[in-house]
């Protein structure tokens, strides 16, 4: 139970004794706990004090909160156990015999900045665990690198109503250091912000001097601040100190203690779960300790410790929890879980005109809100960063595949494939020549989800070309389509002459074979190469959406703080058996096979998974992005993700498991497909760095992005949703808002540049080669040796 001085002039005082008897004679009161009934004796402790008075509340003892259901007796028990002296928290009562209410959040009267669009819904004053900030953790050790406790007793608390210059404990837990301050709960974020003045102190010298060394590292031509401002957040803050004052505070190098980089924020479309403990067992001593615990996307799992609010601090802990879920998820989908006991609320589906809290009209509208507030400043985001609009016309026109003589035409296909469209493919599809509509509406007949075989790329070396699709529906009565069975035909001469046909088709199946025969019996399958003359069959082996799941979730776990494990043997041993490194080498893998036979045997290759959207999407685009040098530049990367992820229908929707918790409905469809592909891409530039324009960073940035909310780009599960929901008018674009950071700071100085070689990459595949993903995995565990915050692009 930590209070700060403001907090104890409002109405609770921290109590020092000595040997001997308090000096006051207690009652029980089952609604409020043991109550100060009166003084026993001329000039006892209690008394002498001046602090404690008739009607008092006992809260806490060396900072261990006391149950409601602590008698008189079991306290006498608790004290004669520990050394003197010790110290007695107490809330003082008013003139009613009524205890004070403490109502003020924090003691600096911070103001959150917000963003342009943003909402204040929520601020609760409490306290959190001091490894998110990167400071050491308590002795004890369930995360970080040591705070070591009071050279006192085990349970001795440093008094919260003077500033300490020793290290400190938490007040609440042995071997767990909080931090004091206020948790803001906004429509686009959850923040805490760390109180000046809470009674820590905290020697930052160390972070001071890892921030210059970061600063001198970079380019002189960069920003000279340790993190650059996103855009609609200015870079310094002004508070109002407790004197009235105000105190402003700049980007100078040195003065870290009120950066906004102090503080600890995730997206609300980043948080997973929200869950609220309440009871633990610790030692002699059972503590009611209400904390809210929420887990991110991004791999945090963080805690905080609501305050003693005169025996509501359970409810409000549970009330907080509620308010983040109706944020952060589709309130009619909540799951929160309000105990240990795994108890949950919500759940049920809204009816039609049920009365809404105005406040859960905001979720999901974050992006909207945004630009309507920027546009109206009259700060409409552009950039030419990434070049011109997005144009996938544009892109066929680059890559030849319009030219005559290509053997291809390009469908309209809303018009041509109608009433048969698929809606998750763009309407731009590109076709052999050869092929009516009609013949073309029963191949759509034909594909799950109607996803046709398409044409994407061509290698302008060999006229070989890449296409993709979803699985046939073969089922086990091995249906045949032999409209099918002509597109692909032709698609093996696209780029060849008649008089000079190929006659070789590579079908690459992302899948492993027994899952591709499994799916006959859902009446889907794979092709039957005795059927399709000329085709070679390749099954890739990649693990589908459940098995990437399980292994990021297993990665997770490895890199929080609180993963305690022993030799490093260990560790390097658990990270190989999430599986997520496999993953990796496989995805790399097959789009290397793909790229080379493409390059180096000149016959073009058709993939496909089962539906087409996830393992299809990263294929195709890896091995795109070994052959064609322009898309390892910014506006080449832009093109290849509209492209191959957001046209062809990847489901972001659902893979980011958007406005649903853990455990919600579309938890089973929840994968991190694309942060997948996000990791291969780093492989590459980890053996290729100067055939990259932009660096980790980036990356790095691209993957907040997913989850930050600020852009229409990551929304709904394809082109076609997000047409509808007009996102390209009323939202910015995922690179709009990544060039409002500063290009600079993603920027690879070392590039050699567009043009500098037209060969395919050469990348090892030797497990040796394969690195793990420590810029964005391990980016928020304060347990590494040299930790250093890196850098959110929120």
């Amino acid at each position: 139970f930590h209070m700060s001085p403001e907090l104890l002039a409002s109405g609770c005082s921290t109590v020092p004794f000595e040997a001997g008897s308090l000096g006051m004679m207690l009652r029980h009161d089952p609604l409020m706990g043991l109550i100060v009934n009166s003084f026993q004796g001329e000039g006892g402790q209690a008394q002498a004090s001046g602090n404690v008075k008739v009607g008092d509340v006992l809260v806490a003892v060396n900072g261990w909160r006391l149950l409601k259901g602590t008698d008189a007796h079991k306290l006498v028990g608790l004290i004669t156990q520990l050394p003197r002296p010790i110290s007695i928290t107490f809330v003082h009562a008013d003139v009613q015999g009524k205890p004070v209410k403490v109502t003020k959040c924090l003691t600096d009267g911070y103001e959150l900045p917000l963003m342009p669009g943003e909402k204040l819904i929520e601020c609760r004053q409490c306290q959190m665990k001091a490894s998110t900030f990167g400071l050491p953790e308590a002795a004890g050790g369930m995360a970080g690198i040591g705070i070591t406790p009071a050279a006192s007793s085990p349970l001795q608390h440093p008094m919260t109503s003077a500033r300490t210059e020793g290290p400190v404990t938490s007040a609440w837990l042995p071997g767990v250091a909080l931090v004091s301050g206020a948790l803001f709960v906004t429509n686009y974020r959850v923040v805490f912000h760390r109180a000046r003045g809470d009674g820590f102190c905290v020697d930052r010298s160390v972070k001071k001097q890892s921030e210059r060394r970061r600063r001198e590292s970079r380019s002189p031509t960069r920003s000279s601040t340790a993190s650059p401002t996103p855009l609609g957040r200015t870079s310094s803050m002004t508070s109002t100190g407790t004197n009235g004052t105000s105190n402003t505070s700049g980007t100078e190098a040195d003065n870290e203690e009120d950066n906004e980089d102090d503080d600890f924020e995730m997206t609300v479309q980043t948080v997973l779960k929200v869950e609220s403990f309440t009871e633990h067992e610790y030692g002699i001593v059972k503590v009611d300790v209400p904390t809210l615990g929420i887990i991110s996307k991004d791999g945090r799992a963080v805690k905080f410790v609501m305050p003693f609010q005169l025996g509501n601090s359970h409810e409000s802990c549970k009330e907080v929890g509620r308010t983040i879920m109706e944020v952060c998820f589709d309130e009619n989908r909540s799951n929160f879980n309000e105990s240990s006991s795994s108890m949950k609320w919500g759940g049920e589906w809204k009816q039609p005109g049920q009365a809404s809290d105005p406040r859960h009209e905001i979720f999901g509208q974050f992006h909207l809100l945004y630009k309507e507030a920027l546009v109206k400043a009259g700060n409409n985001l552009t950039t030419t960063a990434f070049g011109d609009k997005y144009s996938l016309l544009k892109e066929y026109e680059r890559l030849g595949l319009l030219d005559e003589g290509t053997g291809l035409r390009c469908l309209n296909a809303g018009i041509d494939l109608a009433p048969v469209t698929p809606d998750t493919y763009p309407n731009e599809i590109l076709v052999p020549q050869g092929m009516t509509n009609d013949e073309l509406k029963r191949v759509v007949a034909y594909r799950s989800r109607g996803r046709i075989p398409a044409v994407v790329y061509q290698y302008p070396m060999t006229k070989a070309t890449i296409s993709r699709s979803s699985q046939p529906l073969v089922g086990l009565g091995k249906n045949r389509c032999q409209e099918d069975e002509k597109l692909l035909a032709r698609i093996m001469n696209v780029g060849h002459s008649t008089e000079n046909p190929k006659g070789r088709l590579y079908i690459m199946d992302a899948r492993k074979k027994s899952a591709a025969t499994g799916n006959k019996l859902m009446g889907k399958g794979t092709e039957d190469t005795k059927n399709y003359v000329g085709t070679v069959m390749l099954h890739m082996n990649i693990g589908n959406i459940h098995a990437v799941r399980e292994s990021e979730a297993g990665v997770w776990d490895l890199c929080r703080p609180s993963s305690a494990i022993g030799a490093a043997a260990s560790w390097h041993g658990k990270l190989e058996s999430t599986g997520w490194i496999t993953h990796v080498h496989r995805v790399l893998s097959a789009s290397l096979r793909c790229a080379a036979i493409v390059s180096q045997e000149g016959t073009s290759v058709l993939v496909h998974c089962s539906d087409g959207w996830d393992r299809t999407a990263q294929m195709t685009s890896l091995a795109q992005l070994v052959l064609d040098p322009y898309y390892r530049s910014f506006a080449g990367f832009k093109t290849l993700i509209e492209k191959e992820w957001f046209c062809f229908g990847h489901k972001f929707e659902d893979r980011c498991g958007r406005g649903s918790p853990k455990g919600g409905p579309k938890d089973e469809e929840r994968s991190p497909i694309f942060l997948l592909f996000i990791d291969c891409v780093w492989q590459i530039m980890r053996q290729q760095p100067s055939e990259f324009q932009f660096n980790t960073n980036f990356l790095i940035a691209l993957l907040d992005q997913l989850h930050s909310g600020r852009s229409g780009s990551f929304l709904y599960n394809n082109k076609l949703e997000r047409i509808n929901a007009n996102l390209d008018h009323l939202a910015f674009t995922v690179w709009e808002v990544i060039a409002s950071f500063g290009m600079a700071e993603f920027t690879n100085d070392s590039w050699a540049g567009e043009g500098a070689s037209q060969e395919p990459l050469i990348i090892s595949m030797n497990p040796k080669n394969i690195g793990f993903f420590e810029p964005y995995f391990m980016r928020f565990d304060s347990s590494l040796v040299g930790f250093e915050r890196w850098r959110t692009y929120y």
